[in-house]
């Protein structure tokens, strides 16, 4: 892992971790400007998030697809890609990040237990097929996991619809469509 990367990795963490915490009080406390500064936060590690796998991509000349380090690096960030991209459309659904952020920690984490250090594609990898293959799976990865975001957030709602702890939450039709 080069030092360009590392502090890209360390900086989207850190960005993540911030607006998940912000964003988790903001839902709590009813602070319409925290869960706005949090889903700033996770923009701003979005951004840090690309750098990083900008720097793994010019380090070994090749997209981030061979070993665990690089699928969770990739990965993840297909999965917060996704989730800002629906949260802009449907901004009700900013909610999401309640639920996507520590699964993307988690994985984050797990990637970096791994050996993070950059290999080269063995001849068997070296296919146009490979990215085509790997993208489609960071792409239904994302949406698998973005959509069962919603779907905690729409049973956390559906159980208790009056309840006070769950109507900062979007509508359960919000939710479903």
């Amino acid at each position: 892992m080069t030092g360009w990367e590392a502090a890209a990795v360390w900086a989207a963490i850190a960005l993540y971790a911030a607006a998940w915490i912000v964003h988790m009080t903001g839902l709590v406390f009813k602070q319409d400007k925290l869960q706005a500064a949090g889903s700033v936060l996770a923009g701003s590690g979005l951004a840090a998030h690309t750098a990083a796998v900008a720097a793994r991509w010019v380090a070994t000349g090749h997209a981030p697809v061979v070993g665990n380090y690089e699928n969770a690096l990739a990965g993840t960030w297909a999965v917060v890609l996704a989730l800002w991209a629906l949260a802009r459309r449907r901004p009700a659904l900013w909610a999401g990040e309640a639920v996507v952020l520590p699964l993307v920690l988690l994985t984050l984490g797990y990637g970096l237990l791994r050996s993070p250090v950059p290999t080269t594609l063995t001849p068997a990898y070296q296919s146009p097929w490979l990215f085509v293959h790997v993208l489609f799976a960071w792409l239904g990865y994302a949406a698998f996991t973005v959509a069962a975001a919603v779907g905690v957030l729409y049973l956390c709602k559906h159980r208790r619809p009056a309840g006070e702890r769950w109507a900062r939450l979007p509508a359960l039709e919000e939710l479903d469509l």
